[in-house]
């Protein structure tokens, strides 16, 4: 590792190693290495791996989406269903008023007519 393409590093045999190469290319290309070096490193230790663990997490996430737009077209059925079935109880209720409201009438004179018999009976 001590050439690279072809020159020698500056400061003889303790140039080596990764340190002597970003040294190498510092003195050789100036901040313009140093810049690209950095790039390609933050690259390789951070973004990479963080690419890679953002395309696992992005299906997941799919996964989850595609179960909450079914949930969300499941709940949007059972809610209709849902008004269904009020609208039939209050039909159901009306009806159960008129009857309740004839069972007092036939209560009532049901009640007339036992009054009546009781005073006949005496």
């Amino acid at each position: 590792m001590s050439q690279i393409a072809g020159f020698r590093p500056p400061g003889g045999s303790n140039a080596t190693g990764t340190f002597g190469i970003v040294r190498f290319f510092g003195s050789y290309y100036g901040p313009y290495a140093f810049g690209l070096l950095s790039l390609v490193l933050i690259w390789f230790t951070i973004v990479a791996p963080e690419l890679r663990a953002s395309r696992a997490d992005r299906s997941k996430i799919e996964a989850v989406a595609s179960a909450q737009a079914t949930m969300t077209e499941s709940l949007g059925r059972t809610a209709d269903e849902l008004g269904r079935v009020a609208a039939l109880q209050d039909r159901t209720a009306a009806v159960m008023d008129r009857a309740l409201d004839r069972l007092e009438r036939v209560s009532s004179t049901l009640e007339s007519t036992s009054d009546k018999m009781r005073g006949l009976g005496k």
